[in-house]
């Protein structure tokens, strides 16, 4: 190949890699795109929330006659909710909860306790108990987001958003029960994708999973005051 065929075949390839200038988007008119679609669907969402005042009052009816009729009236209500925070898709299982001293205070004593959530899946809390006798008032206290058990009921080192509220609670001589909630952005992620690969997604496997948990913490808690569980 003569110089002249490589010198028109280098031009060729620069052309075709160079995008035209008219293939090139603007910044701005990317942004016209995106603003646009944003406001037809906010506009969609003004209006199903006007829409939403006439239809709640057509589907929340209650009876307000007595507080038996409330009570039955809204318990179609309850189990919707239910259902919409993924309901119980797992097998009731013993509480069986196992628990370890973990540390020892002046004021308190802090507990790592076990209960069976499902099948063989074990979730934990800390359990802190005020010295003295009781019997004692009793909170649970949940941690947000990147939290853990051990962060709202001061047994780390460092404190963060929390505040330690739990801590607080069992100097003021509440029984505090903190459990764990799986939220943590890389760990969650990583389970959410197993989940769905299970046909359990976020919404089943997690909320699900906390409601089972959530009724079987009030049950620990409860058994544990009443002094049903070693202590």
């Amino acid at each position: 190949m003569n110089a002249k065929a490589i010198c028109v075949l280098l031009v060729l390839v620069l052309c075709m890699a160079a995008p035209l200038r008219s293939q090139v988007l603007l910044e701005d008119e990317v942004e016209a795109m995106q603003q646009a679609q944003f406001d037809e669907i906010d506009e969609y969402l003004d209006r199903q929330v006007e829409r939403a005042d006439s239809l709640r009052r057509a589907y929340w009816q209650r009876d307000l006659s007595s507080i038996a009729a409330y009570e039955e009236s809204i318990e179609p209500y309850r189990d919707e909710l239910f259902e919409m925070l993924g309901g119980n898709a797992y097998r009731e299982s013993p509480l069986a909860p196992t628990e370890k001293l973990i540390a020892e205070f002046p004021t308190h004593k802090a507990y790592r306790v076990w209960i069976t959530a499902f099948d063989d899946v074990h979730v934990y809390g800390v359990l802190l108990v005020p010295n003295g006798r009781g019997p004692f008032p009793a909170l649970i206290t949940v941690h947000g987001m990147a939290g853990t058990p051990e962060g709202v009921t001061g047994l780390t080192e460092d404190e963060d958003y929390h505040n330690r509220f739990g801590l607080q609670a069992v100097k003021r001589q509440y029984a505090v029960f903190a459990p764990v909630n799986m939220n943590s952005a890389a760990k969650r992620s990583w389970l959410d994708r197993k989940a769905i690969m299970v046909r359990q997604p976020q919404y089943e496997m997690f909320e699900g999973a906390h409601e089972v948990f959530g009724g079987k913490t009030f049950g620990f808690f409860e058994r544990w005051l009443k002094g049903g569980v070693d202590q």
